[in-house]
């Protein structure tokens, strides 16, 4: 079995790597894109007064704390902000607030490596060692660190014991240094295993800044950010960043507990965008245009190249949910039930971001305490007529 799904790996890799770039073509698109908008109206009255009934429900009694926003076919159907941005000032979270998006922030960095593709800076076949003739692992390549096929060590572990100064934020290219120097044993070889970890981000978000000549967040902002519209996202590094760009707090599991950014802080690309409800449904929409990249382009980010669980696979930057479990010999084909997503935590953020592609259904929900309401979303699904998202959701 798996085999067959290395051969089917190998030959997608081939065609993904050597392929000219696709070019954008409207009728790949739902949208007439010459004059699209994306519509961020809301009439309230019109509000879908179930949703809104189960969100205040998970807000006085399950602890949800945080901002949602509901869509279906591009018209926003629910969106509401439960609770506090500082519980000791009593600060009501707003529309307006901006978001850690912790591991969510993945997508974006994968979007960039698929813009450097485009430009023909990078290959995703291409070992990292092409770029950084130092690194230590020479057969790990760009798509081993985008499908966590790496089998490199977590590195907030790692460098726990190796970078000296906690006061000190650590930098993308600080950690870089800190693999060339030490040479950390892998846990296994690349390809071996599939392994959720941050490090795989982490080191694409130097790439891109070795490639492009920019910080990440420049360069986001000046290839995704701006050129959308996504006006209050940006990427927060505490290392060359001092201004910290929002007045939300983060706590673990109760108000009592805040959970303040540290010398992790200071990598990004794993991390590190904060945003808005209303910017993530305008990257939502605009990830069914050709405006970043063709929707050919796009499906190399949509593929399962990772089986995490039953029903669930991992493609670049997103999590992929499959409510009738594929054959290996059909993931090559594009399941009309699949449904992408991710989700992220850090210092007490914890969000969920869905899109049912087939139905055109968007679900934002960002929240500053990190508790287990977020977790419990089966009657929301149901609401929308979704498959439940459940084992190896969260």
């Amino acid at each position: 079995m798996r085999n067959s799904f290395t051969t089917l790996l190998l030959a997608f890799l081939v065609y993904s790597c050597n392929s000219s770039v696709t070019k954008s073509n409207p009728a790949e698109s739902p949208y007439q894109e010459r004059d699209f908008k994306v519509d961020l109206h809301y009439d309230k009255k019109k509000a879908d007064h179930s949703i809104d009934t189960f969100f205040r429900h998970l807000h006085e009694h399950r602890g949800f704390n945080g901002v949602v926003l509901v869509a279906k076919k591009g018209k926003i159907v629910y969106e509401n902000a439960f609770g506090y941005a500082n519980y000791l000032k009593r600060d009501s979270l707003t529309l307006d607030s901006r978001f850690q998006l912790a591991s969510i922030s993945k997508q974006f960095t994968s979007m960039a490596i698929l813009l450097l593709k485009q430009d023909g800076k990078l290959k995703l076949g291409q070992p990292v060692a092409d770029f950084f003739p130092n690194f230590p692992y020479k057969s790990i390549t760009i798509h081993h660190l985008l499908t966590h096929r790496s089998g490199l060590l977590k590195y907030e572990n790692y460098s726990q014991f190796n970078w000296k100064d906690k006061h000190k934020a650590m930098t993308n290219l600080d950690l870089m240094n800190l693999l060339e120097q030490n040479k950390p044993l892998p846990w296994s070889k690349p390809d071996a295993h599939f392994k959720y970890n941050n490090i795989n981000y982490a080191i694409l978000a130097a790439l891109v800044e070795k490639i492009s000549g920019m910080p990440l967040s420049q360069f986001l902002k000046k290839r995704v950010f701006n050129p959308l519209g996504m006006t209050h996202t940006l990427v927060y590094s505490k290392a060359t960043d001092t201004l910290y760009p929002t007045n939300l707090i983060g706590y673990e599991k109760t108000f009592r507990r805040r959970d303040d950014p540290n010398w992790l802080d200071g990598v990004v690309g794993d991390k590190g965008v904060f945003t808005t409800v209303q910017d993530m449904f305008i990257w939502d929409q605009y990830l069914y245009t050709n405006k970043l990249i063709s929707q050919d382009s796009l499906k190399i980010a949509f593929y399962p190249y990772s089986r995490d669980k039953k029903h669930f696979y991992y493609g670049y930057g997103w999590r992929l949910f499959y409510p009738t479990d594929p054959a290996l010999d059909s993931l090559k084909k594009e399941s009309p039930g699949k449904i992408v997503y991710h989700t992220g935590w850090w210092h007490g953020y914890k969000n969920i971001f869905v899109r049912d592609i087939q139905h055109h259904t968007t679900i934002i929900i960002l929240s500053n305490i990190f508790n287990s309401s977020i977790n419990e979303l089966d009657p929301l699904y149901s609401l929308l007529k979704m498959p439940v998202i459940r084992q190896g959701a969260y």
